[in-house]
């Protein structure tokens, strides 16, 4: 049996024909590319510092992590108190590869706390947050010229005690005066038996002389 085919049949059959195969490669072209999509975001490590000294500048880093390409990273921050975030975008960090870094302009007098948080994005929309605006990282500002100064030297030494004041010993107390009342003594006594008759009875004295 044979089929014979005009030739309005065979345009028509190599039209569909055509068209099959049209849609069979851009339903693989859309298989491939469904199968590539990045769908994982940015990972966000954060170099936290707590504590600060306040200056004319403070200086914010992360290490961020993609698969693919980075879109941005910003650093969302505002002062202890104040209720809008300031969105600020933070810039690689020279030719360190997944650094960026972000620096504030701040007063050294103003000791406010600066909460904040970090937002990457990549090429493909994905998104990840290291911190949150309800729960933020903290900072504290810490006055520039709180640092203990150290007291001279000479401050730092024991202060010695004054020696003790002795009081001088009374002059009647002195051996020596004693010793001399006491001759003088019995020299009056002396005398006064040589000028008496011989009746004059000898009382003998005795001296007690304190050391």
């Amino acid at each position: 049996m044979k089929v014979l085919l005009s030739k309005a049949g065979t345009s028509q059959w190599l039209g569909r024909s055509l068209l099959s195969v049209a849609c069979l490669l851009a339903c693989g072209s859309v298989l491939a590319q469904s199968s590539t999509v990045d769908t994982t975001p940015p990972v966000i490590e954060l170099e936290e510092l707590v504590e600060g000294v306040a200056d004319n500048s403070q200086v914010f880093t992360v290490q961020i992590a993609e698969d693919g390409e980075l879109l941005d990273a910003t650093l969302y921050h505002r002062r202890s108190g104040q209720l809008p975030y300031t969105p600020t975008t933070m810039v690689p960090m020279g030719t360190t590869a997944g650094f960026y870094t972000a620096s504030l302009t701040t007063d050294p007098t103003d000791l406010r706390a600066i909460e904040y948080y970090i937002q990457a994005r990549d090429v493909t929309g994905n998104r990840s947050v290291s911190g949150f605006a309800f729960d933020p990282f903290s900072r504290r500002l810490t006055p520039a010229n709180e640092e203990r100064v150290q007291p001279p030297a000479e401050e730092q030494q024991p202060v010695e005690q004054a020696p003790s004041i002795q009081t001088a010993e009374p002059f009647y107390k002195k051996r020596w005066f004693q010793i001399g009342l006491g001759v003088v003594t019995v020299g009056v006594l002396a005398s006064a038996m040589d000028s008496g008759d011989g009746d004059t009875e000898v009382v003998p004295v005795t001296f007690t002389l304190e050391p």
